[in-house]
């Protein structure tokens, strides 16, 4: 028992010290759709790995030696490989610290523990964990034949990030595919009862601009439509907003779209600060006033920026609560992906 307490105690350690280590240090992520290059790690027992010049398909996880958790997704990661022919084409690349004997010790008695069939690698400086931002543990990397990252850090492949599991993911970059990146990243923040309504028709509402002009959510049938809910005091509304505008003056003829900026009418200063955010910003998208409750109950708002994707036929298909990361790459990949509006 004393053994076992040990062992926790500075595996626990460990892990605090390299999470606090590399968060503190970070380097610029690299994003999916780089290669990787001349980007190194050192092999076990000697030489080195290049991550950008693997000559297969790999993916690669940054791990805490002796962690049960993580055990059980590498053992069910072994399994999604060898059940596939296609994807038995990837390898596994284990990463740690290694930093000195006894943790290269410690790496390797948990791999040979759980005959993982992998491939095991130190980072002893944490030069590729800053690189990939692999902040927490495990993290899991898809790398294609090429060297090109595929996805932003994966916590889990028996759990899905969104709609796709990783095992699809795999798929997707076997084929030689991109990784829509809205299913990259987990939606936190949304309601159950907001999850609910994607693939369900958008409540339909009429509201008036700035300037009194009247719009109705269903006269839009026939176009992708972004309704939008925010405030001007609200400061990721404030980077929210000019970023969507940005992309909807570009894509707005090629991804057929509108965009609905819905917020609650407030006071006389409120529509001032409203009206001067507007004009600073140069939105060229209408921003609707409403003053029930009803319509933020409908779309079940607690927190702005809050986002819905509507499809041609009206019909939600996706939702982003706060600003999307990487957020044209986001948007772009809401709009290509056929499952939501690249569908028609």
């Amino acid at each position: 028992m004393r053994k076992n307490t040990i062992v926790i105690a500075k595996t626990t350690a460990f892990l605090l010290f390299l999470y606090v280590y590399i968060a503190g240090s970070a380097a610029a992520q690299i994003m999916p759709g780089s290669p990787l290059g001349d980007l190194k790690i050192q092999a076990d027992p000697k030489g080195e790995i290049q991550l950008g010049k693997f000559g297969s398909p790999y993916v690669l996880c940054f791990f805490i030696p002796g962690d049960e958790a993580t055990a059980s997704e590498i053992k069910a990661l072994q399994k999604i490989i060898s059940g596939d022919k296609i994807l038995s084409k990837f390898k596994i690349i284990m990463a740690t610290r290694g930093k000195d004997d006894n943790e290269r010790e410690l790496a390797r008695s948990y791999v040979k523990k759980n005959g993982f069939k992998a491939t095991l690698a130190f980072d002893p400086e944490t030069a590729a964990a800053r690189a990939f931002t692999a902040f927490q543990f495990p993290s899991f990397f898809i790398v294609d034949s090429k060297g090109e990252l595929k996805t932003l850090r994966v916590p889990s492949v028996t759990k899905p990030i969104r709609r796709l599991g990783f095992e699809e993911m795999l798929g997707i970059s076997a084929d030689g595919g991109d990784i829509p990146m809205i299913d990259l990243f987990e939606e936190t923040s949304a309601t159950k009862e907001q999850l609910n309504m994607i693939g369900k028709k958008a409540p339909d509402f009429t509201l008036t601009d700035m300037n009194g002009k009247t719009y109705k959510l269903s006269s839009l049938r026939g176009k992708n439509v972004i309704a939008v809910f925010w405030s001007e005091g609200c400061p990721h509304c404030r980077v929210d907003l000019p970023l969507l505008n940005d992309f909807y003056t570009k894509n707005r003829q090629k991804h057929n779209f509108e965009v609905l900026a819905i917020t609650r009418k407030g006071d006389a200063g409120s529509v001032k600060r409203t009206t001067d955010f507007v004009s600073q910003n140069k939105l060229q998208f209408p921003v609707l006033l409403y003053t029930e409750d009803s319509l933020s109950n409908d779309y079940n708002i607690k927190y702005i920026p809050t986002a819905f994707y509507i499809d041609p036929d009206g019909k939600i298909v996706e939702l982003t609560v706060g600003t999307p990361p990487n957020f044209d790459k986001t948007m772009e990949s809401i709009f290509t992906d056929p499952k939501r509006l690249g569908g028609k």
